[in-house]
């Protein structure tokens, strides 16, 4: 005596089996990117009580890179300002980040632009969110600026 699936269970089966063999063999990175800052410059404190924060990435004019230009809005000019990249899965971040020197200084509301260069990028879409965090001692402020869509070469 045999014993067979009923036609509803093999069904089930050969469907669950379709959709786990359906990522074999696709496009879809599966390991992250070695992302670097490649290039950095970080323009001049200027006061501007109208700044605000934005960015815009860009696919880079070299292959494998990704360009973001933007500015970071700050509350005094007495802010050291820095860049790190992570990718995961197609997705990069790129963070700027403002941290305030010990000793402070008069408020004023700043702008600091920022030309940024990611190099290590594989060929095709990615989506990049650019944050922007500001560090006052304890206190953090984020500021999610971007988040496109750039196709690299």
């Amino acid at each position: 005596m045999s014993r067979r699936l009923p036609t509803n269970a093999r069904l089930i089966i050969a469907a669950a089996l379709l959709v786990a063999s359906a990522g074999c063999g696709s496009d879809s990175p599966t390991q992250p990117d070695a992302l670097t800052i490649a290039a950095s410059t970080f323009g001049g404190a200027s006061a501007d009580p109208a700044a605000s924060d934005i960015a815009s990435p860009i696919a880079g004019t070299a292959a494998g890179t990704i360009r973001v230009t933007g500015t970071i809005r700050l509350p005094a000019p007495c802010y050291d300002v820095s860049a790190r990249v992570e990718s995961s899965n197609g997705f990069v971040m790129l963070q700027v980040t403002g941290e305030q020197r010990t000793g402070g200084c008069a408020a004023q509301v700043t702008a600091v632009s920022y030309d940024i260069l990611i190099a290590g990028s594989s060929a095709g879409r990615h989506s990049v969110s650019v944050r922007h965090t500001v560090e006052a001692g304890l206190v953090a402020t984020t500021n999610d600026v971007a988040l496109l869509d750039v196709v690299v070469k």
